[in-house]
């Protein structure tokens, strides 16, 4: 019940970060559904395919559908109706949805029994893919790209859960101690300036360039 919940409220965080990018935008309002279906179910789909788990859950179950429409029905309707919404809050939304999807993720991977990396690379795959499509389909850099603890968190988060379960820790303790690191590395890059190192090499022409 915890992973059906946490990944239900993943998809409708992306499917309303999704919507305030498209507001941006001036999309329509069936354009700004599209976007949110593909940022918030993009992931899931992949993960589902990588793992031969066929048919994908959210084409025979509704309430993936629901708390997309909902999510991205509700943020067009706050947006027209409210005080403009400050950038900060879209990286909020991203951050929280990314992770509570790559975190159920890691734990259905782990459900069944793939090895310890690849629980890792599919808690990746599955909560970073859906901001990439959508930051690519509105002609922007991905988060990924510009943020430099972005896939690093879930990655960190999916691997303090695997080496939680492999000492014994129960669930949900490990879980959530998991899902509490995650979070925590992806808010003190946001908030913080926490940063990995940067790939420089002295031939490079130009230095990175920092946000």
């Amino acid at each position: 019940m915890l992973v059906y919940v946490l990944e239900r409220l993943g998809v409708a965080l992306l499917a309303a970060s999704a919507a305030l990018v498209a507001g941006r935008s001036c999309l329509d309002v069936l354009g700004v559904v599209t976007l949110a279906y593909i940022t918030a179910l993009g992931g899931i789909t992949l993960r589902e395919v990588l793992m031969n788990r066929l048919p994908i859950p959210w084409i025979r179950d509704t309430s993936y559908q629901f708390a997309v429409l909902m999510a991205s029905m509700t943020t067009m309707l706050y947006v027209r109706t409210m005080p403009p919404v400050p950038p900060i809050v879209g990286l909020v939304l991203d951050s929280l949805g990314m992770i509570f999807i790559s975190m159920a993720s890691a734990r259905k991977a782990e459900q069944a029994h793939l090895p310890s990396i690849c629980i890792g690379l599919v808690a990746c795959i599955s909560g970073c893919l859906g901001g990439v499509l959508r930051d690519v389909t509105m002609h922007q850099i991905p988060q990924l790209f510009l943020q430099h603890v972005y896939a690093t968190s879930v990655v960190a988060g999916a691997s303090a859960y695997v080496l939680l379960q492999g000492r014994g820790v129960r669930q949900p303790v490990s879980f959530w101690i998991s899902l509490g690191v995650a979070v925590l590395l992806r808010f003190s890059a946001l908030f913080g300036g926490l940063e990995l190192p940067f790939f420089n090499p002295p031939e490079a022409p130009f230095a990175p360039t920092r946000n």
